[in-house]
């Protein structure tokens, strides 16, 4: 191992750096003014990062503190502390330059610093590990131009920002098996800085250096035991855990609170999203080379996960340094002369080992956590581990050529690789079809600033929560943040976490009639109402009509928007959280929240119906919510019909533990009716089954105890 910090590495580090800047110049055709008017992505989860880039740079260094975005989830605010939010110091940085280039050139110079930080990154990293400065520079801008990192984009931008990963496994290596640099004050700190950096980037990349400097610490125990590289890994691995804990403690214990859980797995995204070797080989749809679309959609047809089948592309260099990796270590291994090092085979073992499926990530999910769903996301350290193998055997093999004939072959292999790796240049016809997506967003930004004061709120239809959310017909998830990305000053609805109270009264107020919707929405201070029309079979024309109609007239109607004005209260009131406000309908159907009504608690599954009935299943606990509207006590009758998957008791009592009806369940309905004084606002009922939730078949995976038919509350 070397230091790689001499003049001349910086020169060369500048050098490659106007390298990388021209290859991505090119790439995407931006040597043409009109091709800035494009955004690199515009859709899905491209709209997510560029509105995070939008609001970090709009708060500033208060975003640090508050994770409350005052312009979404309007009237309330958005929280999003149980979202973890990486790359927040990146993000401050790309909102800020938002400010001045605008957000849709900020896109394009997200990506440039994406593969800047890169390439430069590994190419310090290799050249730390003794690599000569061509095939460094070579294995550099593979990795930073690899399939991986061009497949995530815009849209995937942590991941995007892959340079911790080389970082990371240097640090495992300096750690396990270094001698000399981890007495230098320097490395020392470049350790720690990996660490806090790795704590503050994407979680996936953080837990596998966190996993890698593990192994290596646990390595360097075993066998030299050297005091500067264990206080070193050590320290930061102490690093580590502080700064995400520091960062993500509310999104921490929201994976171990199912009530402010936001990211909702299930081990089915185990399968997937997991890694699969086969797939290193899989090219994209869009290769070059013949028959690479053929073979890949033979496989996507093939195969049962119809997740993200190409994402791991290694591209066919990195293949080669696997495969050079393996057959080197299997050759070793028959002569009993293998080791852990080089740990280029240990890493690559030990990462299908984890990701693939049915690894230790499977395990992991069952017993910790089920958030890091897609290992395939791992690819990228294997990767890694590969160029610097192949860059490794490269200056040993090529030790004795001439620095020109060096770069000659470097420069030909990186030719082959973005060959390989990149997407076909974009056309100007393309260009100008990507630059007409944020056009209308731009046009609707201008119209509303000029047509509603500072301040001013806009409810968004269908109502829907934040954070992966499936299409609607052809709206798109984040679909929402469109019209808020080119505002300044407006506030939206959309925002809101799936898992907060302002979201149920969001979704109420959207199944209302036009009439009710209006007078709601106008005492709650709202000034227009913005239709995503995409998600309506007709264009969103009945909406149109029932808004018109009840003197809403359109204001803007182009694209995938249409606007309907209101006329907001002189004195807008907040709505209050509470009653139909805070919990679901019970049989799904909205209601006033003046009306007596049964609302959904926890513990059920999916609403069901059949004709005019309408039922519930539940596991052994369950409640549900009384909701009396009046100010004084009511006498009221509960009735329903309730059934059970065995022979066992179901009793039905209030939250304060007095017992109201108990009836014997079988597979046959039985009536369930008692009579109850029901005070003012919520009144909590409890139902508990005495007996083992059973699955009802083979096909259905749902763990059953008990049913109730047709739940309804009367005033006597």
């Amino acid at each position: 191992m070397t230091s790689p910090l001499s003049r001349r590495d910086l020169a060369r580090a500048a050098l490659l750096a106007v390298v990388t800047a021209g290859i991505w110049l090119v790439a995407n055709s931006l040597w043409q003014a009109n091709a800035w008017l494009a955004p690199p992505e515009y859709d899905v989860d491209a709209l997510e990062t560029l509105a995070r880039i939008k609001l970090i740079g709009e708060q500033g260094l208060a975003f640090f503190a508050d994770k409350t975005m005052p312009r979404l989830g309007a009237p309330f605010g958005a929280d999003w502390s149980s979202y973890p939010m990486p790359d927040a110091a990146i993000f401050l940085a790309l909102g800020k330059l938002a400010k001045v280039t605008g957000l849709v050139a900020t896109g394009h110079f997200a990506i440039l610093f994406a593969h800047l930080v890169n390439v430069l990154v590994f190419y310090f990293c290799s050249r730390t590990l003794g690599h000569r400065p061509p095939f460094a520079a070579g294995a550099a801008l593979l990795f930073g131009f690899s399939h991986y990192n061009i497949s995530r984009g815009l849209s995937h931008y942590s991941f995007t920002l892959s340079f911790v990963v080389p970082a990371s496994l240097l640090v495992a290596w300096l750690v396990g098996s270094s001698r000399q640099l981890l007495q230098r004050r320097r490395w020392q700190l470049f350790c720690l800085a990996t660490a806090a950096i790795a704590a503050a980037g994407n979680p996936y990349y953080g837990l596998m250096f966190a996993m890698l400097l593990v192994m290596a610490a646990g390595f360097q125990a075993w066998t030299c035991r050297r005091r500067p590289n264990l206080l070193v890994g050590t320290g930061c691995l102490a690093v580590w855990c502080l700064v995400t804990t520091a960062l993500n403690y509310s999104a921490i214990e929201g994976l171990f609170v199912s009530g402010r859980r936001v990211l909702v797995r299930n081990y089915a995204n185990m399968e997937l999203y997991g890694l699969r070797p086969i797939e290193w080989i899989v090219p994209p749809p869009y290769h070059r080379f013949p028959g690479a679309a053929q073979f890949t959609q033979a496989y996507g047809r093939s195969t049962l996960f119809e997740g993200e089948h190409f994402s791991s592309y290694l591209g066919v260099i990195g293949v080669v340094g696997v495969a050079m990796v393996m057959t080197g270590f299997l050759r070793a291994l028959l002569r009993r002369q293998a080791g852990v090092r080089p740990a280029h085979a240990s890493i690559i073992c030990f990462i299908v080992a984890f990701g693939m499926v049915g690894g230790l990530n499977s395990a992991v999910a069952l017993t910790v956590t089920m958030v890091f769903r897609a290992s395939n996301r791992y690819a990228v350290f294997i990767l890694a581990a590969s160029l610097y193998a192949l860059a490794a055997w490269a200056s040993v093999r090529w030790r004795r050529l001439h620095r020109s004939a060096a770069y000659a072959i470097a420069a030909a292999l990186v030719g082959f690789g973005l060959w390989d790796s990149m997407r076909p240049i974009p056309t100007a016809e393309q260009l100008a079809a990507r630059a007409k997506a944020p056009e209308v967003d731009q046009l609707l930004a201008r119209e509303l600033e000029h047509l509603l004061p500072p301040g001013a709120m806009v409810f968004q239809l269908p109502a829907v929560p934040f954070l992966e959310q499936p299409a609607i017909l052809g709206m798109g998830d984040y679909e929402h943040f469109r019209p808020f990305l080119f505002t300044s000053a407006l506030r939206f609805s959309y925002g809101l976490l799936a898992n907060e109270d302002a979201m149920v009264w969001q979704r109420r107020v959207a199944r209302l009639p036009a009439a009710e919707m209006k007078t709601e929405l106008e005492a709650a201070g709202f000034w227009a109402v913005d239709v995503c029309r995409s998600a309506y079979v007709d264009g969103a024309a009945v909406v149109r009509r029932n808004f018109e109609a009840v003197g809403a007239p359109v204001i803007f109607d182009s694209g995938p928007h249409l606007v309907a004005r209101l006329r907001p209260a002189g004195s807008p009131q907040r709505p209050v959280l509470t009653g139909p406000n805070r919990y679901e309908p019970w049989d799904g159907v909205a209601s006033a929240t003046g009306k007596l009504a049964v609302l959904e608690g926890t513990g059920w599954f999916e609403s069901e119906a059949r004709g005019t009935s309408q039922w519930r299943w539940a596991g052994r606990v369950a409640t549900c919510v009384l909701w009396n509207p009046t100010g004084a006590a009511r006498s009221v009758r509960v009735h329903c019909s309730v059934m059970g998957m065995a022979k066992n008791q179901l009793a039905i009592g209030v939250d304060r533990g007095r017992e109201l009806w108990r009836g014997q369940l079988d597979r046959v309905g039985i009536p369930c009716e008692f009579q109850m004084e029901l005070d003012p606002g919520e009144t909590l009922l409890q139902w508990s089954y005495d007996g083992t939730p059973i699955r009802p078949s083979y096909s259905d995976k749902r763990m059953l105890c008990f049913r109730v038919n047709d739940l309804a509350v009367d005033e006597r």
